[in-house]
């Protein structure tokens, strides 16, 4: 895995920014920048607020993978002991409820842009990995993605289980 590190420097503030790290891939009038990948950067109040590496799709996937197979494992057990079933394949799970009432949650890799995507309970939840964690992580919350399962399907089935 090939990461970039993005560290800038301003040339003169609030005007011009410089990646110092790498090759050159983009520049603006405003703006230079350098290194292979990275997710998104922000410049607001004339200051850089926000830089990150993206995984590359090998990366995403291998972690997509074994999180997967750990998630699967553990809620097929869940299952079994709450009488709901799990099935996965092409790379997501479905989880299906037939009571207290019907539904189904889903739960499937992003690749583009790098998210395990969770539907449930009518909400979308967004989980982008975190190197810092280890884990695939829900930003507005900071669960990862078993803790987010856990909290779903608790309150799906109205009582608390944790994965």
């Amino acid at each position: 895995m090939r990461r970039a590190t993005l560290s800038f420097r301003a040339e003169r503030p609030g005007f011009f920014l410089r990646p110092v790290c790498g090759r050159r891939v983009a520049q603006s009038r405003n703006l230079s920048l350098m290194c292979d990948s990275f997710s998104a950067f922000v410049a607001l109040d004339k200051s850089l607020v926000y830089a990150q590496t993206m995984l590359d799709e090998k990366d995403f996937q291998k972690k997509a993978d074994t999180a997967f197979e750990d998630l699967k494992r553990r809620l097929l057990t869940l299952g079994d002991e709450h009488g709901f079933d799990v099935e996965g394949e092409s790379g997501k799970l479905e989880v299906i409820f037939e009571e207290p009432e019907e539904a189904k949650f889903v739960v499937s890799p992003n690749t583009p842009v790098r998210e395990i995507w969770i539907s449930a309970l009518s909400t979308s939840f967004k989980l982008g990995w975190s190197d810092s964690k280890n884990a695939f992580i829900l930003e507005k919350t900071g669960e990862n993605l078993l803790d987010v399962m856990s909290r779903v399907v608790s309150q799906q089935l109205g009582t608390k289980v944790k994965l």
